[in-house]
Protein backbone atom coordinates (compact mmCIF):
# COMPACT_ATOMS: atom_id res chain seq x y z
CA UNK A 1 0.00 0.00 0.00
CA UNK A 2 1.60 3.32 -1.09
CA UNK A 3 1.90 6.09 1.97
CA UNK A 4 -1.58 8.12 0.22
CA UNK A 5 -3.67 5.00 0.71
CA UNK A 6 -2.37 4.15 4.41
CA UNK A 7 -2.92 8.24 5.45
CA UNK A 8 -6.39 8.17 4.10
CA UNK A 9 -7.12 4.33 5.71
CA UNK A 10 -5.96 5.94 9.13
CA UNK A 11 -7.59 9.92 8.81
CA UNK A 12 -4.06 11.41 9.11
CA UNK A 13 -2.26 13.47 6.59
CA UNK A 14 0.63 12.86 4.36
CA UNK A 15 2.92 14.87 6.55
CA UNK A 16 1.94 12.80 9.87
CA UNK A 17 3.07 9.62 8.48
CA UNK A 18 6.09 10.55 6.97
CA UNK A 19 7.05 12.03 10.57
CA UNK A 20 6.21 8.77 12.01
CA UNK A 21 8.60 7.16 9.70
CA UNK A 22 11.18 10.07 10.30
CA UNK A 23 11.56 9.13 14.44
CA UNK A 24 10.79 5.15 13.45
CA UNK A 25 7.22 4.93 14.76
CA UNK A 26 6.44 2.83 11.32
CA UNK A 27 8.84 1.22 9.60
CA UNK A 28 7.94 0.46 5.62
CA UNK A 29 9.44 -1.43 3.17
CA UNK A 30 11.06 1.35 0.61
CA UNK A 31 10.97 0.10 -3.36
CA UNK A 32 12.93 2.55 -4.87
CA UNK A 33 11.69 6.40 -4.24
CA UNK A 34 8.52 5.02 -2.62
CA UNK A 35 7.59 4.20 0.56
CA UNK A 36 5.08 0.97 0.71
CA UNK A 37 3.39 -0.02 4.19
CA UNK A 38 3.24 -3.65 4.95
CA UNK A 39 0.69 -5.91 7.18
CA UNK A 40 3.46 -4.59 10.07
CA UNK A 41 3.00 -1.02 9.60
CA UNK A 42 -0.83 -1.15 9.35
CA UNK A 43 -0.33 -3.23 12.71
CA UNK A 44 1.76 -0.47 14.12
CA UNK A 45 -0.27 2.30 13.07
CA UNK A 46 -3.19 0.52 14.68
CA UNK A 47 -1.39 0.30 18.32
CA UNK A 48 -0.46 3.98 17.75
CA UNK A 49 -3.73 5.55 17.30
CA UNK A 50 -4.64 3.67 20.21
CA UNK A 51 -2.08 4.41 22.53
CA UNK A 52 -2.42 8.18 21.48
CA UNK A 53 -6.22 7.81 22.39
CA UNK A 54 -4.97 6.72 25.92
CA UNK A 55 -2.57 9.92 25.64
CA UNK A 56 0.22 8.64 25.14
CA UNK A 57 3.00 10.71 24.04
CA UNK A 58 4.60 9.70 20.83
CA UNK A 59 8.31 9.29 22.75
CA UNK A 60 6.39 7.04 25.47
CA UNK A 61 5.30 5.30 21.96
CA UNK A 62 8.36 5.34 20.39
CA UNK A 63 9.61 2.98 23.60
CA UNK A 64 6.44 0.86 23.41
CA UNK A 65 7.25 -0.12 19.97
CA UNK A 66 10.86 -0.33 20.26
CA UNK A 67 10.39 -2.84 23.12
CA UNK A 68 8.16 -4.46 20.82
CA UNK A 69 10.29 -4.83 18.28
CA UNK A 70 13.41 -5.92 20.20
CA UNK A 71 12.21 -8.74 22.02
CA UNK A 72 10.89 -11.88 20.72
CA UNK A 73 9.21 -13.29 23.56
CA UNK A 74 7.12 -10.66 25.08
CA UNK A 75 7.10 -9.74 28.44
CA UNK A 76 3.56 -8.84 29.31
CA UNK A 77 4.70 -6.94 32.66
CA UNK A 78 6.54 -4.12 30.43
CA UNK A 79 3.72 -3.08 29.20
CA UNK A 80 1.56 -3.74 32.15
CA UNK A 81 3.83 -1.04 33.86
CA UNK A 82 3.47 1.12 31.27
CA UNK A 83 -0.28 1.10 31.39
CA UNK A 84 -0.74 1.53 34.85
CA UNK A 85 2.06 4.40 35.19
CA UNK A 86 -0.31 6.35 32.43
CA UNK A 87 -3.25 5.59 34.53
CA UNK A 88 -1.39 6.73 37.88
CA UNK A 89 -0.66 9.91 35.85
CA UNK A 90 -4.00 10.34 34.42
CA UNK A 91 -5.06 9.65 38.59
CA UNK A 92 -2.80 12.06 39.98
CA UNK A 93 -3.57 15.23 37.05
CA UNK A 94 -7.93 14.15 37.65
CA UNK A 95 -7.08 15.24 41.32
CA UNK A 96 -5.34 18.71 40.78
Amino acid sequence: MKIGSFAKLFNVSIDTIRYYIEIGLIVPEKKGTQFHMNESCINDMELIVELKALQFSLKEIQKFLSYKRLTINIDVSYYQRMLLEKKNRFLREKKR
